[in-house]
């Protein structure tokens, strides 16, 4: 019984911080998690998005424009250069 008085006793050794601390090392797994199903739910959507926009679509070859993967549109935002000619017109190279 005098082991766990001394152990297990309310006593003021730990400040209230101190519990904030543990509490977010314990528990900083979960954020992440909650985080990556939230990014891939708003990739759905956009996809979604992308496969409903009337705008984007070819009429030579009369298709409208299809999300095959989530993360397309996180790809299509990492375009750097465009090639075009002197006129400042893109151009299609078929021979």
């Amino acid at each position: 019984n005098k082991l766990f008085e001394e152990n297990c006793s309310d006593s003021d050794g730990y400040a209230d911080v101190s519990y904030w601390f543990t509490f977010l090392i314990l528990f900083s797994n979960l954020l992440p998690i909650s985080l990556y199903v939230t990014i891939e739910t708003i990739n759905i959507f956009q996809a979604f998005f992308v496969d409903q926009d009337l705008e984007m679509y070819d009429k030579e070859l009369g298709v409208a424009a299809m999300a095959r993967t989530s993360n397309m549109n996180g790809d299509l935002g990492q375009i750097e250069y465009i090639f075009s000619d002197k006129t400042g017109t893109l151009t299609c190279n078929e021979m």
